[in-house]
């Protein structure tokens, strides 16, 4: 896992045909992110019900992102540290807006170049 130059990632997501009946954004988001340290993948669905769902499924997504990079370069290895800090973000990021208004699910996977990981189920 040491080279992680050999790491590829491809995503799409197509609107529905609701969404697009009705004159609505994409409420869905990806992003990913690989380097020499790390690969990042994450997935938001917008809360369809959430008037500015879009809004925290993108903010989720990028948040993932900074704070894992954020979290490699501290050295911590308490994974609790790192899901405080992606919850502290989105909620920085999605003011003025109402966090109801914004509800959106998250998945992500980090695999370090290190090869070490586990698994976490945690509460925000």
């Amino acid at each position: 896992m040491s080279n992680m130059q050999n790491w590829r990632a491809v995503s799409a997501s197509v609107i529905g045909p609701a969404h697009i009946e009705n004159g609505l954004q994409n409420q869905d988001s990806v992003e990913t992110r690989i380097n020499e340290k790390v690969v990042i993948a994450a997935v938001s669905d917008g809360v369809g019900s959430a008037k500015h769902s879009d809004i925290g499924s993108k903010n989720a997504c990028n948040v993932v992102i900074e704070s894992v990079e954020l979290w490699v370069s501290s050295q911590s290895s308490e994974v609790n540290d790192l899901l405080r800090l992606i919850q502290t973000l989105w909620l920085l990021r999605t003011r003025p807006y109402d966090i109801n208004d914004c509800a959106a699910t998250l998945m992500f996977v980090v695999v370090l170049s290190s090869g070490m990981g586990r698994e976490e189920t945690s509460r925000f």
